[in-house]
């Protein structure tokens, strides 16, 4: 046998060699590696695509529980707590639930509405009340209130001063730096009008 091969007559009538049976078990290992080194590849593939779908469906709900929401209010207490303010728990005069808050030598209360049976709510209001019996003229709470966006300021009946700003956090929430942020701009903006009206 020539260079260990012969000759034999394929179907289409042309003369094919016939590769004896060492190099057969050669070729057909190669072949078996190739498929399964092909498998293997199209495994770790699959694999891949699942870990990334269960990892996008996983982040919105691991992002969601992290989030602060006005459901459940001691989510909130805690976001003061963690800042190292002073922050009590209490209910309102209709059994939902209250804020007192120190923060960073502001005092004010953070109220929570769209509550179901006291609970559940979907937004919370902050608010700061002054007792300045009447000494802040309509004009000045106007032009406050036409100058700055976010807060509103008015005069009570009984003639004290009063600043509010509402929050709507929904079913989800929103995360610690937003609310944070929030936090920051109200009390700036609590600082504006105490200037404004001269409260010290």
């Amino acid at each position: 046998m020539r260079n260990q091969k012969a000759l034999v007559q394929g179907k289409t009538g042309k003369n094919r060699p016939l590769v004896c049976s060492r190099d057969a078990f050669v070729l057909r290992q190669k072949n078996i590696k190739a498929k399964v080194n092909k498998n293997v590849l199209e495994d770790i593939m699959n694999l891949t695509k699942i870990l990334a779908v269960a990892a996008l469906a996983i982040a919105p709900v691991a992002a969601q529980a992290q989030n602060l929401t006005a459901r459940d209010a001691s989510s909130i207490q805690n976001f003061f707590l963690d800042e190292g303010s002073d922050v009590e728990l209490l209910e309102d005069n209709v059994g939902d639930p209250q804020l007192n808050v120190i923060h960073y030598g502001s005092e004010f209360t953070i109220f929570f509405y769209g509550c179901h049976d006291n609970t559940n709510c979907d937004s919370i209001q902050f608010y700061s009340g002054y007792a300045t019996d009447g000494g802040v003229r309509l004009k000045t709470v106007n032009t406050f209130n036409a100058e700055k966006r976010w807060v509103r300021a008015y005069v009570g009946d009984s003639g004290s001063t009063k600043l509010e700003m509402d929050l709507y956090m929904g079913d989800g929430g929103i995360n610690a730096d937003d609310f944070a942020e929030t936090v920051g701009l109200w009390s700036r903006l609590m600082g504006d009008f105490e200037e404004v009206i001269g409260y010290n």
